[in-house]
């Protein structure tokens, strides 16, 4: 009954997280096609500028390259900073369930260090989190 009980509160906890997950994971879809502007500048230039030989051509696709990188990294910076805050938010919303459980464990018969490890598992999750981890398990695909 009292698993029960506490993998209740901990999907209750974990409630929310699948819709950052997914925009997280868009975000990084993006980045990831944004990541070709290299090459396609690359192409563009040898395909249209050189052999038109127009410094208009040339300066548009430069300007268009900056720009896409730039929009690249503003959403680096979105992914970073999102990742932070849903690892911030799995603590403040497991932390006081792993303190509880670490109380709680010395009177069932457990160390102090065996309860005291929950808490740190709390926070290698958050630190995980926050990391270039789940960065790059987004990027993978």
């Amino acid at each position: 009954m009292r698993d029960k009980k506490e993998k209740k509160k901990l999907s209750e906890a974990l409630v929310g997280f699948r819709s950052a997950t997914v925009a997280i994971f868009f975000i990084s879809g993006v980045v990831n096609i944004l990541a070709l502007t290299g090459a396609f500048y690359m192409l563009q230039i040898y395909d249209r500028a050189l052999t038109s030989q127009s410094i208009p051509t040339l300066a548009a696709l430069s300007v268009l390259a900056i720009g896409l990188y730039l929009f690249q990294g503003t959403l680096d910076v979105i992914r970073s900073q999102a990742l932070v805050r849903l690892g911030a938010t799995v603590d403040c919303r497991l932390a006081p369930l792993a303190h509880r459980v670490s109380i709680d464990m010395p009177r069932y018969g457990f160390s102090t260090t065996e309860s005291i490890e929950r808490v740190r598992d709390v926070d290698t999750v958050r630190h995980f989190l926050g990391g270039q981890g789940p960065i790059a398990l987004f990027d993978l695909p």
